[in-house]
């Protein structure tokens, strides 16, 4: 495996309370060369797991005085300034401690890397999402569930940066890749990421994290109209 190919950039909070911690980092590792994490104030152990795990120079920990949803950018501007002081890696691949990788993505996206780490008309790709909904057997489609793309892959660069004003329902992108969006060098990935965030006590934090007016809540709390898809256990990575 190459040394400088693609980093992991990772946002987690409270991850082993969750159940999420070690999915995310076994299937990210399989095609990251090096993972960097800001840790957004745990306290169910995460924190110090991932610092022995990753290393102390690859996490960042948000203090309990500055925990704040409405600061999420912030933070992970901290973190692409620890990436810039590497500055080796060819390509960035953003993911939640509620993410995995689909099995065809965790198995091709290395070779798709090397193969474009070059290519100027490529600068990152955008991943449709499996929403898995209470199990790993549905995921849900109804209230724009299924419809949605987020770029989850970054071409590096040096001068990327956030939008790191305060709020929710910020580009979680690089300011850098509207651009890049509307010259259409943002390409549709061929893989899936599977989304935790609605499954066993996922479910009971997401709507806690939008409560008070952030906007979301409902539609996690109040489901009757729902709608679903059945999801292929081949398209969960092994393990």
């Amino acid at each position: 495996m190459s040394d400088s190919l693609i980093a992991g950039f990772l946002k987690i909070k409270n991850g082993l309370l969750r159940g999420d911690l070690y999915r995310c980092i076994s299937n990210a590792e399989k095609f990251c060369d090096e993972i960097f994490c800001v840790d957004d104030y745990s306290f169910d152990g995460s924190q110090e797991w991932l610092k022995w795990y990753l290393g102390e120079d690859h996490v960042i920990c948000v203090p309990p005085d500055k925990h704040d949803f409405c600061a999420e950018m912030f933070w992970k501007q901290k973190l692409m300034d620890l990436l810039h002081k590497t500055s080796v890696f060819k390509w960035i691949y953003w993911f939640d401690s509620d993410e995995i990788l689909d099995r065809r993505g965790t198995e091709e996206i290395r070779d798709w890397c090397e193969k474009n780490k070059d290519n100027k008309q490529i600068k990152g790709l955008m991943f449709h999402y499996t929403q898995l909904w209470r199990n790993t057997s549905w995921a849900r489609t109804d209230s724009e569930f299924d419809n949605g793309s987020f770029v989850k892959l970054w071409a590096y660069e040096p001068t990327l940066s956030f939008d790191i004003s305060p709020g929710t329902h910020h580009y979680q992108f690089p300011t850098q890749f509207i651009n890049y969006l509307e010259k259409g060098i943002v390409k549709q990935a061929p893989w899936e990421v599977i989304h935790y965030g609605n499954v066993g006590p996922n479910l009971i934090f997401k709507a806690l994290q939008y409560h008070g007016g952030r906007g979301g809540v409902y539609r996690h709390l109040y489901f009757n109209n729902a709608t679903y898809r059945p999801v292929s256990i081949d398209q969960l990575p092994p393990g």
